[in-house]
């Protein structure tokens, strides 16, 4: 009989536990939805996404002569 007492304890623990856990488990579910959809709302995500992506590193020479402009301009008076 003592057996079944501590197994009942148990097994009232277990469930004490399990609604513990369930009750986290729904607040981080609502604080997930709360969240902006985008990857700025989500961190790990855009991280993950970021580390997929290329690196890309202009010179500041290759970005303003892009359009085939000539190095330096004339200037207008």
């Amino acid at each position: 009989m003592d057996g079944a007492i501590t197994a009942a304890v148990f097994y009232g623990f277990g469930a004490l536990g399990a609604a513990a856990s369930a009750v986290k488990l729904k607040s981080r579910f609502d604080l997930l939805r709360a969240k902006h959809p985008s990857l700025g709302g989500h961190a790990r995500l855009a991280r993950h996404v970021a580390r997929l992506l290329p690196f890309y590193q202009y010179d500041d020479s290759e970005i303003f002569q892009v359009d085939g402009a000539p190095a330096r301009s004339p200037s207008i008076r």
